[in-house]
């Protein structure tokens, strides 16, 4: 039997390309308990020095005043246009709101927060309410009286 003589059996491979599969099959484990186990987490972050333990809405508080500094430092510096800062400060101003108390604000019409029992909020917002959905119709100076009233209203709120 000629053929059974030229038989030959199959090749090994050798060194590296054995254990080539192993390891691509150990590094998608890997990657996935990486992003299962360490990737999720997130790092808590500081509580900033105004924090009362006595009363937590300090801390809210203290926030909100630091994004209105900020909103105000963005747009005074040319870096964000009039309307987005008028938008932004309403949304912190309501985002406050929610946060210290039962009124869902930032859900809420400023006919549905004139309603409220916390008329100062309608105030405010009324303020922001026109050059917030109207660009071109406000300046600087009522961007200036909003803030103040925002800020007033945040600073005061019991």
């Amino acid at each position: 039997m000629r053929a059974a003589d030229d038989f030959v059996g199959p090749a090994a491979y050798a060194g590296p390309w054995t254990w080539l599969p192993y390891l691509l099959v150990l590094a998608v484990v890997a990657y996935y308990a990486w992003v299962v186990l360490l990737a999720g987490r997130t790092v808590p972050e500081a509580e900033e020095e105004f924090v009362s333990r006595r009363n937590p809405a300090d801390s809210v508080r203290g926030r909100r005043l630091q994004e209105l500094d900020r909103i105000d430092q963005a747009v005074r510096a040319g870096r964000m246009p009039l309307r987005i800062g008028f938008q932004q400060m309403s949304a912190q101003v309501r985002t406050f709101v929610g946060e210290v108390s039962d009124v869902p604000a930032r859900s809420m019409t400023l006919e549905e927060l004139r309603a409220s029992p916390h008329p100062r909020v309608a105030e405010a917002i009324a303020l922001m309410y026109p050059p917030e959905f109207a660009p071109g119709e406000a300046s600087l100076d009522d961007f200036g009286r909003s803030l103040q009233q925002a800020r007033e209203l945040v600073r005061t709120w019991t």
